[in-house]
């Protein structure tokens, strides 16, 4: 919605208005939607959308890949908790204090 995340609306609209200049398929896309019938600011915001949409399927198959990527539960110091077992690492060496 409008009053959501400011900052992620204004990259949207930057990218918006970035796609509409150049001689782009969201061009392409945005004409369409005006010769529909839409105003200007119906089809900025129906690209927006479909902007939106195509960074939120990005992320969703990058998560995926990723997921697929790590190891099972329990290796790589993961303990079933989803925790760190710092166990297996090495103990930093104690300082020695200096006098003056």
């Amino acid at each position: 919605n409008r009053s959501g995340n400011r900052t992620l609306n204004r990259v949207l609209y930057t990218m918006a208005i970035t796609q509409i200049r150049a001689d782009t398929e969201g061009r392409a896309y945005y004409l369409r939607k005006r010769a529909e019938g839409k105003t200007g600011r119906e089809a900025l915001r129906c690209l927006k959308r479909r902007l939106s949409d195509l960074i939120y399927k990005t992320m969703h198959d990058d998560l995926a890949a990723a997921q697929q990527l790590q190891p099972a539960s329990g290796q790589d110091g993961e303990c079933s908790s989803g925790k760190r077992d710092t166990s297996s690492r090495p103990k930093p060496a104690a300082r020695q204090v200096r006098s003056p």
